[in-house]
């Protein structure tokens, strides 16, 4: 007896040979030929969903809108910024360019009111603020306009 069969109390079922109800049934180089037939239709799909998202990827990707001062390391860059965006702590601070949206979120007891402000014009990068918050961060500009 097998040591698979010994441990298992069945024979042992591979791709190459397999038995069942003591019927021997031998795989044969047609099964092989199938199988990487559809391995093969598999690799393809994969191939075209892959290049799917690399031609969706390519449409989306936009170049650097700022110029490099000297490069430091393999991801490392210094940028050139106007010195006034830039702090003592060498954060960056960007201003609001534009109030898209508005709304009021009501909660149990309240109501708060919510603004969308985007950054900027060419991504149109946009997040939901608190309209107190923002007026009170010297964001007052955007509000006088409208």
């Amino acid at each position: 007896m097998a040591p698979f069969e010994i441990l298992y109390g069945r024979r042992c079922r591979t791709l190459i040979c397999w038995f069942q109800d003591e019927v021997h049934l031998t795989v044969g180089p047609e099964m092989l030929q199938e199988t990487k037939e559809k391995v093969e239709l598999i690799r393809e799909k994969l191939s075209v969903t892959q290049s799917r998202q690399k031609s969706y990827g390519d449409r989306r990707r936009r170049p650097l809108e700022f110029e490099i001062l000297h490069c430091r390391g393999p991801v490392d860059y210094e940028p050139a910024l106007p010195p006034q965006l830039i702090r003592d702590d060498l954060s960056v601070e960007v201003q609001a360019a534009h109030i898209k949206d508005t709304r009021v979120k009501k909660l149990r007891g309240k109501s708060i009111r919510l603004v969308k402000l985007v950054w900027d014009l060419a991504t149109r990068d946009a997040t939901w603020k608190l309209e107190e918050k923002m007026r009170e961060e010297l964001y007052l500009y955007l509000f006088s306009k409208g």
